[in-house]
């Protein structure tokens, strides 16, 4: 049975209310819920489903975690061994107390909620007045307690919402990771800015090697960007390996699009083109010239195209196989634009 008391207990703080703000409450004021739960066949998942009311709202919560999670988070040991459930969670912020009875591997109940008016004063004094009994059930269930809050406000983060609080602690945001990073930004990041780094994998680490290879110091949003089109400290690198000094996190992001690799600015080099700009890269690599494509044309006498020649050629049909084609009926040493032209005019 301790698995049971166990799970009840993580369950019925695990249920999602933050969807309703509601105005701050009197003591005696409380949210209440019904819950269902249950194990899977081989009773190593628990299965809880909760329906909470407040004043304002109704709304439903489910989840599913290991038996393991949910021992490792909460014990009620008043009641281990009980079929009957009747036990408090106390938290910082609140107490819930849960209420039901289980059948084999199944049960219900209900569950109450009451905030700690301790709490709300320690709230006061960081700068939260008037916390509502929705914003403090948050707290409890996300077990956010005030030193939390103290240490994130130490941070350059700036004003933070109560509600930034819940969303730095579900995705799991250090503190470490928060002062390091609000320092390896450009900006001034906020606690929105920091979860989207942290959800996206960005790490100091990121921030800090797209900057030595030439980027500068970005800012979330460009960090954000670049860490979803998979751009790399490497990549920047190479780049700039390759004569492009000043390469910006957009134009970053518009070569992983296009899937214009270093390899490729470097083939081209090699094979005599003259060195296009970032945007030419993009721009053949979207008109589909290819290395093989310019190797063809150096091999029929064209060593030193430019950009504009090899997108034209695409454009209008000049391949290789046709200027040989030409070359064998007369046409010796014709220009880039004199081929576009006899294109256009089916010149045979």
């Amino acid at each position: 049975m301790k698995s049971i008391g166990a799970a009840l207990l993580a369950g019925a703080i695990a249920v999602t209310m933050y969807s309703a703000i509601g105005a701050p409450a009197k003591g005696d004021e409380t949210i209440s819920g019904e819950w269902r739960a249950s194990y899977s066949e081989s009773r190593d998942v628990f299965r809880f489903e909760a329906r909470v009311h407040t004043a304002t709202s109704n709304s439903n919560w489910s989840e599913s975690n290991s038996l393991s999670e949910f021992r490792a988070r909460h014990v009620c040991d008043d009641q281990l061994g009980k079929r009957d459930v009747h036990c408090d969670v106390n938290r910082e912020a609140g107490t819930v107390t849960l209420d039901g009875h289980f059948n084999g591997d199944s049960g219900s109940g209900t569950f109450t909620f009451r905030c700690k008016e301790d709490f709300r004063h320690t709230m006061s004094g960081l700068g939260y007045s008037g916390i509502s009994l929705d914003e403090c059930f948050e707290f409890a269930r996300h077990n956010i307690e005030s030193s939390y809050v103290q240490q994130v406000k130490s941070t350059s983060l700036g004003h933070i919402a109560l509600d930034q609080f819940v969303n730095l602690s579900v995705h799991q945001v250090p503190i470490d990771y928060l002062k390091t990073m609000v320092n390896s930004v450009s900006g001034n990041p906020g606690a929105d800015d920091v979860v989207n780094l942290r959800i996206h994998g960005v790490t100091t680490d990121y921030a800090h090697q797209m900057s030595d290879q030439g980027l500068g110091k970005l800012s979330a949003d460009d960090l954000v960007n670049l860490k979803i089109h998979g751009a790399e400290p490497e990549m920047a690198g190479a780049l700039h390996a390759l004569g492009y000094q000043r390469v910006s996190a957009d134009e970053m992001v518009n070569l992983r699009i296009h899937d214009v690799r270093p390899d490729f600015a470097r083939g081209l080099a090699d094979l005599g083109v003259r060195r296009p700009d970032l945007d030419d890269l993009v721009n053949l690599r979207i008109h589909g010239v290819t290395i093989e494509f310019v190797k063809g044309f150096r091999e029929a006498g064209y060593d030193h195209l430019s950009a504009d020649d090899l997108v034209n050629f695409r454009i209008h049909g000049v391949t290789p196989e046709w200027v040989k084609d030409m070359q064998g009926r007369g046409y010796k040493n014709v220009s880039p634009d004199d081929l576009v032209e006899m294109r256009i005019h089916g010149v045979h």
